[in-house]
C-alpha cells in the first residue's frame, strides 16, 4: 500500500522478485569476475545464463612447463583448455536472464574454490579466451586439448604437427 500524496516509485508497482545475486551461486562455489573485450567476450554474446569453456595462451616458461623450445632455447606458445563448460552468471552487473545488455567489461563466473583461484592465477600469465557454448551441450573432453607453437615455426607447421 501507498499512503496518500506520498511518491510512487517503480519499486512499489514491480511485482517480479529479483532472486538475490548471491543466491545464483552454487553450494560450495564462489563468483569471481574476470575482465573481458569484445574479442574474449565473442562481441559481447555471453550473457547470463551462458556457458563457456576457458581458453589459457601463455608461454611453456610462465606456466612452469618443460621447454621442449625450438634450437636456440626459445619460448613456446601455449594455448589450452583449462576449464570447461563454466556457468556464467552475470555480466558487468546484470544477472537477468532476459537482460540483452551489450559492451560490458567483466563476466562473472560460478567455479568450485580451487577452478576459482586457478582463473585469478591464469589472469596474472597469460591471456583468457571464453568460447561460448551451446547451453544444451554439457559433454567435456577428457583429453583438454592444447596447442603450441614454436618460435620459428610457421602457424601453418605447428597446425600440421598437431593433426597428426
Amino acid at each position: 500500500l501507498v499512503a496518500a500524496n506520498s511518491p510512487i516509485f517503480w519499486i512499489d508497482i514491480d511485482t517480479e522478485q529479483k532472486v538475490p545475486f548471491a543466491d545464483l551461486i552454487g553450494e560450495g562455489n564462489r563468483a569471481v569476475t574476470m575482465p573481458v573485450d569484445q574479442v574474449s567476450s565473442v562481441c559481447g554474446f555471453i550473457k547470463p545464463g551462458s556457458r563457456v569453456d576457458v581458453v589459457l595462451t601463455s608461454t611453456e616458461a610462465k606456466l612452469g612447463l618443460l621447454t621442449r623450445g625450438a634450437a636456440g632455447g626459445g619460448d613456446q606458445v601455449v594455448t589450452s583448455v583449462i576449464l570447461q563448460n563454466v556457468p556464467v552468471i552475470s555480466t558487468d552487473r546484470v544477472y537477468d536472464l532476459q537482460s540483452s545488455s551489450s559492451g560490458y567489461g567483466t563476466i562473472t563466473l560460478n567455479l568450485p574454490l580451487k577452478a576459482a583461484l586457478m582463473m585469478i592465477q591464469a589472469r596474472s600469465i597469460g591471456q583468457i579466451t571464453y568460447l561460448l557454448r551451446n547451453v544444451h551441450d554439457t559433454k567435456t573432453e577428457v583429453d583438454r586439448t592444447r596447442l603450441s607453437v614454436a618460435p620459428g615455426a610457421s602457424f601453418g607447421e605447428t597446425v600440421h604437427q598437431f593433426e597428426k
